[in-house]
């Protein structure tokens, strides 16, 4: 049984990126099928304040009461762009994701980041992942679960929430390379530890 706060976030993003893998499951149509809807309905939850389902998928995954709305929103993040790494490739932190897309989209969107209140950065973030979407770049789910909880959780001018901020500003703006990325799993589907 997982009893540790990081041992249960793993285990939830490692769910959510099974639900990614099984939209790809082929031969597996009733797996597929029931990926599809669950992530349809995590989708519905940035948008809707109440979704008995999304809720339904976030309780079974057993997350710490402090922690069960950026659960939430990092389930609909997901299922906004549960795409797996390409043959190769590994999922990337927040900031490295970005540097990957166009300069000038990517870095008003992390100046964006960088500089709203605690209240925004869901927004924000969301933005983000959207844009990542629209370049197949595989998002580390874990790492930013990571974040948004320390986000949520730290008082905004606090130093952990600067921390955060520092490490998404540093990966956005270091060299893109394998060195860069030891932090993150190079699994398919895998998350960072």
């Amino acid at each position: 049984m997982v009893t540790d706060d990081h041992d249960r976030r793993r285990a939830f993003i490692s769910n959510l990126y099974q639900l990614g893998d099984a939209l790809h499951s082929h031969g597996h149509d009733a797996r597929t099928a029931d990926a599809r809807k669950t992530l349809a309905q995590l989708r519905r939850s940035l948008t809707r304040e109440y979704q008995p389902a999304a809720l339904d998928f976030l309780f079974e995954q057993n997350p710490p009461a402090r922690e069960e709305e950026t659960w939430l929103l990092v389930a609909g993040l997901f299922a906004l762009a549960p795409s797996s790494p390409n043959h190769g490739e590994r999922r990337l932190p927040l900031g490295a994701a970005m540097r990957k897309v166009d300069q000038g989209a990517s870095e008003a969107r992390m100046r964006q980041l960088l500089s709203v209140a605690p209240n925004s950065v869901a927004h924000y973030v969301r933005q983000a992942v959207q844009l990542l979407r629209g370049h197949n770049i595989a998002l580390n789910f874990e790492s930013l679960l990571d974040d948004l909880v320390t986000l949520s959780s730290a008082p905004p001018n606090s130093r952990l929430a600067h921390q955060v901020r520092m490490k998404w500003a540093r990966d956005f703006h270091r060299a893109i390379d394998s060195s860069v990325h030891a932090d993150t799993d190079d699994r398919s589907g895998g998350a960072s530890a």
